[in-house]
């Protein structure tokens, strides 16, 4: 089955037989970080067209495995055996609800931090660069978020002590999402079905 037309945090795939089909436009597929004020991809996919898509997808899909093949093939002529193979992706995904909202305007001016990453997880970099006062600011507001300074993020993490990693780190529980009442009423659409960035210890 296929669900469009054009954002995967509103239209799924949800189960193992969907996939989503985006409109072939330059900006696709959608970020759901980022608030679209002009959703024209949402008109371009019309019913004629499902078919083209479909067809395109599967024929991406049966190259991806005809190259995996090849490759398999070059390595058993090479060593005379079937190679071990490790299949691994670059993260997991979550079930999210539009009623699991955690603001953080309700607890520390969004103007006093630069905030690097948004939904799950936030990297939040003081203006004034008071890391423990916005610490001290969320630590234990809401029940369901967690709150970090980066050098005591448990290792499971493997942030380190990176520079690029901000000096506060807010991590929601599964299927809890971290925004701000602007953000939430200038979205256009319902909130993600589904998100990443989660606890790395969790099955998800």
């Amino acid at each position: 089955r296929a669900r469009g037309p054009a954002l995967p945090a509103d239209t799924g795939p949800y189960s193992s037989d969907e996939v989503c089909l985006h409109a072939e436009v330059a900006c696709a597929p959608c970020d759901h970080n980022v608030t679209c004020l002009e959703p024209f991809c949402r008109e371009r996919i019309v019913p004629e067209e499902r078919e083209r898509l479909w067809a395109t997808y599967t024929n991406t899909a049966a190259n991806v495995d005809r190259a995996i093949g090849s490759v398999l093939d070059v390595v058993r002529r090479a060593r005379g055996a079937d190679p071990g193979v490790i299949v691994v992706s670059d993260h997991g995904m979550a079930a999210s609800d539009p009623d699991r909202l955690i603001h953080l305007d309700d607890h520390l001016d969004p103007a006093s931090v630069r905030v690097t990453d948004w939904g799950a997880m936030l990297q939040l970099t003081p203006v004034d660069g008071r890391a423990e006062r916005v610490r001290e600011a969320l630590a234990g507001k809401h029940p369901h978020l967690a709150v970090y300074r980066r050098a005591d993020l448990p290792a499971r993490f493997h942030f380190g002590p990176s520079p690029r990693i901000a000096p506060v780190i807010a991590l929601a529980d599964e299927g809890w999402l971290v925004t701000t009442h602007a953000r939430a009423a200038a979205r256009r659409g319902a909130p993600p079905r589904g998100m990443h960035g989660y606890d790395p210890g969790l099955p998800s």
